[in-house]
C-alpha cells in the first residue's frame, strides 16, 4: 500500500510532501507545491468536494477526513484516503494542516467522495 504525509502551511499556500506521497501521486520528488498544483492531479469530478472540505477543515479547525479519487499517470484512476489535522498558530488561527493519505484502491468497500 502506498502511503505518505504531507504539511501545508496555510499562510504561505505551500505543501511539502514525504517520498511516499510524491509516489501516492505518481510524482518524482520535488519541491514544495500549492494546493492549486495538488489539486490539478485530483480527479475532475472530485475537485470540488476536496476544496470544500479543505476550506471547511481551515475554518473550523476540526480534523480533516476525505476519500476522494485521483488521476495517477500510470495507474489512472485510483481512491485516496487522507487523515489530517489542525495546528494552530501563535495568534491562534490555523496555521498547518499535518496529516496522512493513502492509496485504498485495492481495499474493498464503498467508495464516497468526501
Amino acid at each position: 500500500m502506498r502511503v505518505g504525509s504531507w504539511d501545508w502551511h496555510i499562510p504561505t499556500n505551500t505543501a511539502t510532501w514525504s517520498d511516499g506521497m510524491f509516489e501516492v501521486y505518481g510524482q518524482a520528488p520535488g519541491p514544495a507545491m500549492s494546493l492549486e498544483t495538488a489539486l490539478t492531479r485530483i480527479y475532475p469530478n472530485d475537485r470540488a468536494v476536496v476544496e470544500r472540505v479543505v476550506r471547511r477543515t481551515v475554518k473550523s479547525a476540526e480534523p480533516y477526513y476525505l476519500e476522494h479519487r485521483i488521476v495517477h499517470p500510470t495507474d489512472g484512476v485510483r481512491w485516496l484516503h487522507s487523515a489530517g489535522r489542525v495546528i494552530m498558530g501563535e495568534d491562534g488561527r490555523p496555521e498547518r494542516i499535518r496529516g496522512l493519505t493513502w492509496d485504498v484502491t485495492e481495499h474493498p468497500g464503498k467508495r464516497v467522495v468526501g
